[in-house]
C-alpha cells in the first residue's frame, strides 16, 4: 500500500529523492532512512521492554547498535537492523545492579555496579550477526580483569585519546588506568570535596588531547589538563550549580553542557582555554536526569519531578542563534528517564526506570 508522502510540508520538493529509497512505500519510518530536521514532532518508531527491571545506562557501540545495563543485573545488546528489536544477552545476571557501561576501542567491555566499587573488564567471545539466535542465554562476554582501587560505587567511565581509562566514584576519587597492563597511572583524591554529605565525583566528559572534565556533588565542574604523560592539573573550576552535577556532554559545536539536581541546564563555551557561561535554563521543580546532543545542534534533556516520582519529561531544545528554545516536551516514559543518545540514520534512543526502550525519529527524509 502506497504511503502518501504529500501530507508533510515541503516534502514535495524532495519527492524525486525520496523515490530512490526502494522500501519507502513499505515503511516510511524505516530505521535506516536519513532525516533532515525541520519543525516536525518526534515520532515514536519502536517501543520495547527487554529488561526485567529499571534501565540505568546506555552506550552506543555502532551505527545502529547499542547496549543497555539494568537493575536486573544484566547487560543486553540491541541491533536496530533486526526486523524486531529484541535483545541479545551480553552479561547475564551479574552480581549487582549495572550502573555504568563503556565499550573500549579494542571492543572490550567495561561495566560497574551500584553494589560494589569494582570495574569489570571483559573479553568478547561472540560476534553478533543478523539472524543469530537471540534466545541463547549464554554470555557473549567473559570477565578477564577486575580493577578495584575505588572504595564506593563508580559513577563515570571514559576512554582518552591515548586509550587510558578514566573512572570517577562517589569516594571522591578520579583514577586513570593504563588498560594495556591494567595498572593505575594517576589518582586524584578529594576532587570535589565539600563535606561528608556533598563529596563525590558524579560525571566525566572526554575532551581532546587526553584532557577531561569532571562534575561533583558540590556543584562544581573541573577542567583537567594533561601536562605530561600521566600528570594532570586542574586549570579551571567553574559551574556554580547548587547540587550534584550528574551530566556532562560535549555538543556538536564543542560547547560543554552540564546539568544538575538543582534543575539547571547550562551550556559553556571555551575561550582562551577557559569555559564561560553561554546559556542557562532552570527547569523548576525538576531535576535533570540525562542529556544528549544531536548532530543538528539541538539538545535533549531528560528530567523528573521533585514532587511526583512518576512524572518524567524528555524535552527537545532547538538552537536558534545563541539560545536553546523549547521545541517539544514528550511524556511517554512512565518513570524517570535515565539515558538518551543519538545513533546514525537519525535514530534517538531513550530508556528509563520503567524498563522501556523507545526509538524516536524527527524530520523529513533526504538522500
Amino acid at each position: 500500500m502506497k504511503y502518501h508522502i504529500g501530507i508533510f510540508p515541503k516534502l514535495e520538493e524532495i519527492r524525486n529523492q525520496i523515490n530512490t529509497f526502494k522500501f519507502l512505500t513499505e515503511n516510511p519510518f524505516s530505521l535506516k532512512m536519513k532525516y533532515v530536521d525541520i519543525p516536525t514532532t518526534f515520532r515514536e518508531v519502536i517501543r520495547t521492554i527487554g529488561h526485567e527491571g529499571a534501565i540505568n545506562c546506555l552506550s552506543r557501540i555502532g551505527d545502529s547498535q547499542f547496549i543497555s545495563g539494568s537493575s536486573d543485573t544484566s547487560i543486553k545488546f540491541w541491533n536496530l537492523e533486526d526486523e524486531e528489536l529484541k535483545p541479545y544477552e551480553c552479561i547475564n545476571k551479574f552480581t549487582g545492579e549495572i550502573c555504568c557501561i563503556l565499550l573500549l576501542k579494542d571492543n572490550r567491555l567495561c561495566y560497574t555496579s551500584l553494589e560494589d566499587s569494582w570495574i569489570k573488564i571483559t573479553e568478547k567471545i561472540k560476534t553478533f550477526k543478523k539472524g543469530d539466535e537471540i534466545n541463547n542465554s549464554d554470555d557473549k562476554y567473559k570477565v578477564s580483569n577486575t580493577l578495584s582501587e575505588h572504595t564506593k560505587s563508580i559513577t563515570g567511565l571514559i576512554q582518552l585519546d591515548n586509550n587510558n581509562l578514566v573512572s570517577a566514584s562517589r569516594d571522591d576519587k578520579i583514577i586513570i588506568w593504563q588498560i594495556d597492563n591494567f595498572t593505575q597511572v594517576w589518582k586524584k583524591e578529594n576532587v570535589h570535596f565539600y563535606n561528608n554529605e556533598k563529596s563525590g565525583v558524579y560525571s566525566l566528559c572526554k575532551l581532546d588531547n587526553n584532557n577531561f572534565i569532571s562534575g561533583g556533588a558540590d556543584g562544581k565542574i573541573k577542567f583537567w589538563e594533561n601536562i605530561n604523560k600521566n600528570e594532570y592539573n586542574c586549570i579551571q573550576e567553574f559551574g556554580e550549580h547548587n547540587n550534584k552535577v550528574r551530566n556532562l556532554i560535549l555538543l556538536q559545536d564543542n560547547n560543554l553542557c552540564s546539568a544538575s539536581d538543582d534543575g539547571y541546564v547550562k551550556v559553556w563555551t571555551k575561550k582562551d582555554k577557559k569555559y564561560q557561561l553561554y546559556w542557562e535554563k532552570e527547569i523548576k521543580d525538576e531535576f535533570i536526569t540525562c542529556l544528549a546532543g544531536l548532530k543538528n545542534g539541538n539538545l535533549i534533556t531528560g528530567s523528573s519531578s521533585t514532587k511526583h516520582g512518576i512524572y518524567a519529561n524528555m524535552r527537545i531544545w532547538e538552537k536558534i542563534g545563541n539560545e536553546y528554545c523549547l521545541k517539544e516536551n514528550i511524556k511517554k516514559h512512565l518513570k524517570k528517564i535515565t539515558a538518551v543518545m543519538e545513533l546514525d540514520w537519525g535514530n534517538v534512543v531513550s530508556a528509563g526506570e520503567d524498563g522501556i526502550i523507545i526509538i524516536w525519529k524527527s524530520g523529513v527524509l533526504y538522500d
